[in-house]
């Protein structure tokens, strides 16, 4: 790897140095974290399912912790204060974590009713900035791609002059559908 700007000495900008730990946010850096988060887990004696790589449990007794997991994003649901006072205080021997009450967990919003009878879930932020990415925070909303009040769109919106067509093979209509199929899935 070669070291940034303001990191290279005079007469040496070209040396490859080798790099002994994963960087956050380096391609193999995900893996590399799950490989060993997995691994850690195990040697507790957490269980990973053949079906799910991304969701680990532990049984002792009437007591169990269930993990899912993304990268370093966790839901975590406990029953019994011995086996989770042991899990915690494990954890903390290897990693720097926080707790709190499941507000978020892989883009998905969580709101719970105050009796804790029902949760709700959704999209609310990941749709807003969807919107602001494509420009269509002031667009009105409609329940169906098409309003049957209004006439049908006519071929003079297709794009003819070579600029127009430029214009619209640039625009990122893939990045679009996948915001799409992300906000999909959690219905």
């Amino acid at each position: 790897i070669y070291l940034p700007e303001g990191f290279r000495k005079p007469g040496r900008e070209k040396d490859v140095y080798r790099l002994v730990k994963a960087l956050y946010g380096g391609i193999d850096s995900g893996r590399l974290f799950y490989d060993e988060y997995v691994a850690y887990h195990k040697a507790l004696g957490f269980q990973v399912i053949h079906h799910d790589k991304c969701y680990m449990h532990l049984f002792r007794d009437d007591q169990w912790i269930k993990i899912c997991f993304h990268v370093d994003d966790s839901a975590i649901a406990q029953k019994g204060q011995e086996l989770w006072q042991w899990y915690l205080n494990k954890l903390a021997e290897k990693y720097e974590f926080t707790l709190g009450e499941l507000s978020h967990f892989l883009g998905v919003r969580y709101r719970f009713a105050p009796d804790r009878s029902s949760v709700h879930l959704d999209h609310e932020q990941h749709i807003l900035k969807m919107l602001e990415q494509f420009g269509m925070l002031n667009c009105k909303p409609n329940r169906v791609p098409f309003n049957n009040g209004m006439q049908a769109p006519s071929l003079a919106n297709v794009p003819t002059s070579e600029e127009e067509k430029a214009r619209a093979k640039a625009y990122p209509y893939m990045e679009q559908v996948g915001h799409l199929h992300f906000i999909e899935g959690i219905r």
